[in-house]
């Protein structure tokens, strides 16, 4: 479950279930503290965000503690997703960076 507490984001999930007729296939919707939206993603859907606002908060809960040696990555501009993103020079962690594609 992710929503926004300050800020807003653009909010993108993946389908990654290799039997799902929307494998590789991604959305996204904005969040907001003014909309108050949220999303929920069940396994087997990669998740990102961009922010589009200066000191966004972000919440979200899992169902499983995070486990850094198992957590995927997928990188941002993995031509083969084709995203489209806010913007084409994004601030990315280390991690985020080095993501395979």
């Amino acid at each position: 479950m992710i929503r926004v507490l300050r800020g807003a984001i653009l909010d993108v999930f993946v389908d990654l279930r290799k039997d799902s007729p929307t494998y590789g296939g991604w959305d996204s919707v904005e969040l907001s503290e003014e909309n108050n939206l949220a999303v929920y993603l069940s396994k087997g859907f990669g998740h990102g965000f961009c922010s589009l606002t200066d000191s966004t908060v972000v919440a979200y809960k899992m169902d499983y503690p995070y486990v850094p040696e198992v957590a995927g990555d997928l990188r941002w501009n993995d031509p083969a997703v084709n995203i489209k993103w806010p913007t084409d020079d994004p601030e990315l962690s280390e991690k985020d960076a080095s993501a395979p594609f």
